[in-house]
């Protein structure tokens, strides 16, 4: 997989992918995080996360191409695109 960068997150794998795919975000200090959103949208269950990766699936509503960010109790980090496909 191809990953996408942002600040907390630095990689995300899998630039694109249909409502439901498990995308897989590695970085630093993700145990901490409260939070994905893909857009607006928050994306649940965050699942697998450790210190360096964290896994959630596209949610529901997510359409075109929508900023993914984490946030953690550092901040959220800088948005990075994903494009939602049908």
């Amino acid at each position: 997989s191809t990953p996408l960068y942002s600040s907390a997150a630095s990689d995300v794998y899998k630039r694109q992918g249909p409502v439901a795919t498990s995308v897989v975000i590695a970085g630093t200090d993700l145990g901490s995080a409260t939070s994905v959103k893909f857009g607006d949208i928050s994306a649940t269950p965050i699942t697998d996360n450790t210190a360096t990766s964290l896994t959630v699936p596209v949610p529901t509503g997510a359409t075109g191409t929508e900023s993914v960010t984490v946030t953690t109790a550092g901040g959220t980090s800088s948005g990075s695109n994903f494009a939602v496909t049908s």
